[in-house]
């Protein structure tokens, strides 16, 4: 199964969460939206089953997965 993943991106306001394209928060500081998103894709993995993760996208556009769940 595909993972579902949880993207952190920098933008003018700060760094913004997305899934699936969709904004889900923005303007936070790059830990607290880290932290964020891997609370969204620990919740989404635990109602879906599908496995999940964050991934960022550096301000030099480099993308780490920074953690999964299942």
């Amino acid at each position: 199964m595909e993972r579902a993943l949880v993207e952190v991106a920098r933008d003018d306001d700060g760094w913004t969460i997305r899934i699936a394209g969709h904004e889900i928060a923005r303007g936070l500081e790059m830990i607290a939206a880290i932290q964020e998103a891997s609370r969204f894709a620990r919740q989404r993995h635990v109602a879906t089953g599908r496995p999940t993760g964050v991934r960022v996208k550096s301000i030099a556009g480099d993308e780490m997965l920074v953690g999964t769940c299942g």
